[in-house]
């Protein structure tokens, strides 16, 4: 039996079905979108696509431009359109990083049909000759936080084969304040491609490096595609210390940042702080597990700071956001966090772990490494909420050194790891 997934239009009551449509930029309108424009009483989308269709739309038909924020637009289109013909205009596919879900979340629960045209990546990757499936693909249109861009571009760093990351761009977030990004990150084994009026009469490629595209201006209708110049150096859970840029004996122990991340139960999703992040080994190690999630490491110490920065930059963990500063006053600036990492904290430790408490999500984690005993009593004391008392775990290692033909089992400082949860809600 086949299933309909919902009625054709004209049938039932209420308003008629509105229709979200994907347009190629190179103007081929065939009959269904001419008969489309031809019957709409209110058309909503950019004022770029409402201006190039202005002759095929009806003259009295009311125009609803993109102007400001989103979210105005979307409810003024929302209630022009009640009992009307509405169309609504995007580019290429709205399903894909575009207008699409956010336009039927506002219709809802009217229905609203959806017409999708090639994506500016599928017509990138054409004009490149190349597959585009397994791209990392993010877009920075009208966005502040750069935490998803980081993210891809380290999972795109790390795939076997050619590393390629295409980004939506807008007049503010641009293909030469990517690269300016990338250069101040320490992520310079990428090269750039824009492609540039994708479809139009002036359709232009730029290819060319980090540094270059930094100083060049580019159309504001355009896609960017980095791609892997090189690899980064490999990173492994566990690295031994000789892995990493750090103070001589100032670093968290492999067998320590093991059993730390461990207790903090990273699925890849997560937002994670690392206060006193030192040389960076936890928090990097821990980006090997968040490929979905952020990491915002803070160091007082600007020689170690540095340390991690370098670090960063040779294992490529470009989603690292590593903020030079006191613990305390940096974090009412840091977005909220589902996990915390506590490597330092001196004098300030019980009262920097009872903001972290304070801080962290519902059902969010923290876990201190401290070594001293008076430490560890601040630790339970402070991780502990809503009566459950935190856990204690201690770290005894030993290594194996050579000695006289055989092995001397040499330990290593005892750990105490405290791990406490923040209420569910």
């Amino acid at each position: 039996m086949t299933e309909r997934l919902h009625d054709q239009p004209g049938e039932g009551a209420g308003d008629p079905a509105a229709t979200i449509l994907g347009l190629d930029d190179a103007g081929d309108l065939g009959p269904r979108t001419l008969a489309l424009m031809a019957g709409a009483e209110v058309v909503a989308g950019p004022r770029r696509l409402l201006d190039a269709l202005e002759k095929a739309l009806p003259p009295l038909a009311r125009r609803i431009p993109i102007a400001g924020g989103l979210d105005g637009w979307l409810e003024e289109m929302a209630l022009a359109g009640q009992g009307k013909r509405l169309l609504v205009l995007a580019d290429g596919d709205p399903n894909f990083f575009g207008l699409g879900a956010r336009a039927r979340e506002a219709l809802a629960p009217r229905r609203a049909d959806l017409i999708p045209a090639p994506t500016a990546v599928q017509k990138a990757f054409a004009l490149l000759g190349d597959s585009w499936a397994g791209v990392e693909t993010v877009s920075l249109h009208g966005r502040r936080d750069f935490g998803p861009f980081w993210s891809a571009l380290f999972r795109a760093g790390q795939i076997t084969g050619p590393g390629r990351l295409a980004v939506y761009t807008d007049q503010e977030n641009t293909p030469g304040e990517i690269a300016g990004r990338l250069l101040s990150r320490g992520q310079e084994n990428w090269k750039l491609a824009v492609f540039q009026d994708l479809g139009l009469p002036g359709q232009a490629v730029w290819a060319g490096g980090l540094e270059e595209a930094a100083r060049t201006s580019f159309s504001p209708l355009n896609l960017a595609v980095l791609e892997r110049t090189a690899l980064p150096e490999a990173l492994t859970l566990g690295a031994p210390e000789s892995a990493f840029d750090h103070a001589a004996g100032l670093i968290t122990k492999s067998e320590v940042r093991t059993a730390a991340l461990g207790l903090l139960e990273l699925s890849g999703l997560e937002t994670m702080w690392d206060l006193g992040c030192g040389s960076g080994s936890v928090s990097l190690e821990a980006g090997l597990i968040l490929r979905h999630g952020q990491i915002h490491a803070v160091e007082k110490d600007p020689g170690r700071a540095a340390q991690a920065r370098r670090n960063r930059s040779r294992f490529g963990v470009a989603h690292l956001e590593i903020i030079e500063g006191q613990a305390l006053e940096v974090m009412p600036d840091l977005p909220r966090p589902d996990r915390v990492f506590v490597g330092g904290g001196g004098r300030q430790l019980e009262a920097l772990l009872r903001g972290v408490m304070g801080c962290l999500a519902p059902g969010g984690l923290a876990v201190a490494a401290v070594v001293r005993l008076d430490s560890l009593d601040a630790a339970i004391s402070s991780l502990s909420a809503n009566g459950q008392p935190a856990s204690v775990t201690q770290i005894l290692a030993a290594r194996g050194e050579p000695l006289a033909g055989s092995l001397l089992l040499k330990p290593i400082n005892p750990v105490f790891l405290v791990k406490g949860r923040a209420p569910s809600g």
